[in-house]
């Protein structure tokens, strides 16, 4: 990232404003605008969900800590995410749920000094959730316990591919509703990245790229 450590560029994130959805249908499906629009002219009864973007330091990388979804009988089964999961009543706002969930699902307290801001949520119709995500700084590399029952495994993701432009191509994915989507995706070794959890980096790039220049527009 040019030389410039996140932990740096969180006071020009903070100030930022948010690339939003524009930035978030750089890496949709093909059909998600469409969706998205009809959804927004319809009463829907949403579920909702919060997540955690952690950035932390992985093997000398500053890293977006991913997770591989567990096997299961749901549109989101083996996929890769970040942390999180569905709000519950007892939760008094969605920052709660990132940070319960995310203890629950890899076993990483997060913590206030942490925090960075909160992102734009995203409405997710194959799920019928609305995800609320939330950056998080970390610094040193964590020690995940992950839940077996939810994860399979943690998979860190370097920020140096999230901004790398070749990590970027439009694929034909097989899906959990038995029919093949049309879409862009992040892949970075044997891992490929596509859907909301595409959609949301895609506005973390988008952030990371603004505060970079911003930074060094102030050197």
């Amino acid at each position: 990232m040019a030389k410039i450590a996140f932990s740096e560029l969180v006071p020009h994130i903070k100030s930022l404003e948010l690339p939003g959805l524009d930035a978030q249908l750089n890496m949709a499906p093909a059909d998600r605008k469409q969706a998205l629009e009809l959804a927004a002219q319809k009463a829907i009864q949403k579920r909702y969900a919060a997540v955690s973007v952690i950035v932390s330091t992985h093997q000398n990388q500053e890293t977006i800590t991913l997770i591989q979804r567990s096997e299961y009988e749901g549109v989101h089964s083996g996929q890769l995410a970040f942390p999180g999961g569905k709000k519950e009543l007892f939760d008094a706002n969605f920052y709660e749920t990132a940070v319960r969930e995310t203890q629950e699902e890899i076993g990483i307290t997060l913590t206030e000094q942490q925090f960075v801001r909160g992102l734009t949520p995203l409405y997710v119709p194959p799920s019928n959730f609305e995800v609320h995500p939330y950056l998080f700084v970390t610094g040193d590399y964590l020690e995940f316990t992950p839940n077996p029952r939810e994860v399979a495994a943690i998979v860190p993701l370097p920020l140096s591919v999230l901004l790398d432009d070749t990590a970027v191509s439009t694929m034909d994915i097989d899906t959990a509703y038995n029919f093949k989507i049309k879409t862009k995706v992040f892949t970075f070794g044997q891992h490929t990245v596509w859907g909301a959890t595409a959609m949301m980096l895609a506005e973390v790039k988008q952030m990371l790229l603004l505060a970079r220049n911003s930074a060094i527009s102030q050197i």
